[in-house]
């Protein structure tokens, strides 16, 4: 287990995390999934972290694709069926 701490550590302090509150939330008994939007993190792994990783904004490629959905789609003329 303390073998988990210095590399949650060593791998906060890489990302720039001050070494006081690096070495706090590597030494958290929280499951993984529990601190996943901790502030610590969201500092640490921020939305530049993730585009330099190879994934794509899901925010931006909504707001991309939003004007295509408020388009009215026509498809020729409409006839009244009596």
């Amino acid at each position: 287990m303390v073998t988990k701490v210095k590399i949650k550590y060593k791998n906060l302090m890489k990302l720039g995390i001050k070494k006081g509150k690096a070495w706090e939330w590597a030494n958290s008994t929280k499951a993984y999934w529990r601190i996943a939007k901790s502030p610590i993190l969201s500092r640490a792994l921020d939305n530049q972290y993730w585009l330099e990783q190879g994934l794509k904004s899901l925010s931006k490629a909504i707001s991309d694709h939003a004007l295509d959905l408020n388009e009215t789609a026509v498809y020729g003329t409409v006839r009244t069926v009596v």
